[in-house]
Formats: C-alpha cells, structure tokens, sequence
C-alpha cells in the first residue's frame, strides 16, 4: 500500500480511515518523541525486520518534502504503533506516547459512539417499517405468535380466520422477504 500525502503538517496525530481502522505515521511519531524522522524510520525497520512488528500492523507510504521531493514514511496501524513506542525513545518520549495512546483511545471511543448511534437509528427505522407493515397487515402479529408456538398452519388459521392454510404460508413468505419472519 502507497499513500501519498502532499502536507504532513496537516495530519492530525491518529487518523482514521474509511475502514474505521485508526493509524498514525512516522512522522507524526517523530514530531510527537521529538526525534529525528530517519531515526524513527530506522526503529521502525528494525522492528519490522525481527518481526516484531507484522506485515499487517505497517504499511509503506511517502510525502513530499518542501523541495517537493518523495520522502519515504511508515504508516502504522494502533497495534504496530503501541509496539514500537516504547522503542522509539526521544526527549518527550513520554508526552509523545500519552499524546498519541491518548488520541487513539479517544478516536476509538468515537468510532464507538457513532457506531452505535448508527445501530440505534437504524434499529428505530427497522421498528418503524414493521409497525407499518404491521399496520397494513393486522395479522401478521398473530401469525408470528402462533408460528413463534409452534402451531401448524390450520391451527394459525382458526386464530387469524383465514380459510386456507396456504394463505398463512404466502403470509409467511411476505413477511420473509420484508425481513420479519424465516419460514425454515
């Protein structure tokens, strides 16, 4: 993977991609420890070399320097950066790894949060849709109780009045492919 980033001055710390995986980079790290961006680079490396960190944690990536020039970066996931930090050093070694730890704890609470607004929403939706399905079908309900007994067709029919067993089945069906009932 090459991800090309025309200013990195304008990253913020972690970022998180269209996946919802977070990630920062070296030069996040480097500017973050107070380190150089090529010692860091070297930490990585090293790291990557012995295995330390896996091929899935990282990825290459670059950005262009002032003189509009590629310069080589790491880009690396919430594991691959918890695993190097405490290799990376540096004068604000410290601040550095609460800041980015920090950021990624926050973006996580984040991703939950509308995760779980998103589920919320579309739950009230679904509740929604069947209340009017169930609306314009009154016996669906019914039909639901009585399968939910484990009730045969003929007897569901006495409780719903309908004449055949066949129609609770094509009920069944219906109600399947709205997403209310498995007829299996």
């Amino acid at each position: 993977m090459n991800n090309t980033t025309q200013n990195p001055a304008a990253y913020c710390p972690v970022v998180c991609d269209e996946e919802g995986e977070l990630w920062t980079d070296s030069l996040i790290i480097a500017e973050a420890f107070e380190r150089n961006h090529r010692d860091v680079l070297r930490s990585i490396d090293q790291l990557v070399a012995d295995g330390t960190i896996g091929r899935r944690n990282f990825a290459q990536s670059s950005y262009y320097n002032l003189q509009n020039k590629p310069q080589r970066m790491i880009r690396l996931d919430e594991r691959g950066f918890l695993i190097a930090m405490p290799f990376i050093g540096g004068r604000r070694a410290r601040q550095g790894q609460v800041r980015l730890v920090d950021e990624f704890l926050t973006l996580r609470r984040q991703i939950t949060k509308q995760t779980e607004q998103r589920l919320s929403n579309s739950e009230q939706r679904l509740t929604a849709i069947e209340q009017a399905l169930f609306r314009k079908h009154p016996h669906w309900p019914t039909i639901l109780r009585c399968k939910a007994k484990g009730m045969s067709h003929r007897m569901t029919c006495i409780f719903t009045k309908h004449k055949d067993p066949d129609t609770i089945r094509r009920n069944l069906r219906r109600m399947e492919e709205c997403g209310i009932a498995e007829t299996h």
